[in-house]
């Protein structure tokens, strides 16, 4: 939440922490700490299992690859994360728009997709959790902690996917914030215990 404006998103913090602390080293950067350079280098220099971005995306039509994330001081595109990008990570974005690409151009190569979603696997993440849409804080944060839960008892990301949207359609009947949620990566993979 680099912009301290999303309530849900400290409600999903403690939602993920809560599932993952046992099981995983975590770090942990919130709101000013979000900066530019903090992230680049993070990214940029560190091999992690997982990337878990909480806050503000934007889908740039006219340019998909100036799509960007939001940080505390500035933005990262999607040109910069193809770039930066370090080691194999599953990232999960959850943000409004993270997961749409650029859909005039069907006949568009693997390293012409645009978007931040297909930036990180151009950037060879192992898959991608995103939006599709703008979604609602409250709910994207019951989303996630209901995600994780289900992936950590070594269900495939699929499985824990479904399940998630389930749930979260379940608890919000009125919200369509579920049916945002796209993934793109091998079905079949689960987590190393």
């Amino acid at each position: 939440n680099p912009t301290w404006d999303l309530a849900g998103s400290k409600e999903e913090t403690k939602n993920i922490i809560s599932k993952l602390w046992k099981k995983a080293d975590i770090t942990l950067i919130s709101e000013k700490e979000a900066t530019s350079s903090k992230i680049f280098s993070l990214i940029g220099q560190t091999n992690w299992d997982i990337i878990h971005y909480s806050g503000h995306a934007y889908f740039d039509k006219t340019n998909p690859d100036m799509s960007w994330l939001i940080l505390s001081d500035s933005t990262v595109t999607a040109s910069e994360i193809k770039r930066v990008l370090n080691g194999n990570p599953l990232i999960f974005l959850n943000g409004c728009s993270s997961g749409r690409s650029d859909e005039k151009n069907f006949d568009q190569t693997w390293e012409d997709t645009t978007g931040i979603a297909s930036s990180f696997l151009i950037g060879w993440a192992k898959w991608v959790i995103s939006t599709l849409w703008p979604i609602s804080d409250r709910v994207w944060a019951d989303f996630a902690g209901n995600f994780y839960e289900q992936f950590l008892k070594n269900n495939s990301i699929w499985n824990a996917l479904l399940t998630a949207k389930k749930e979260v359609y379940i608890a919000y009947p009125n919200d369509i914030t579920w049916a945002s949620f796209i993934y793109y990566g091998d079905i079949n993979l689960k987590i190393n215990s």
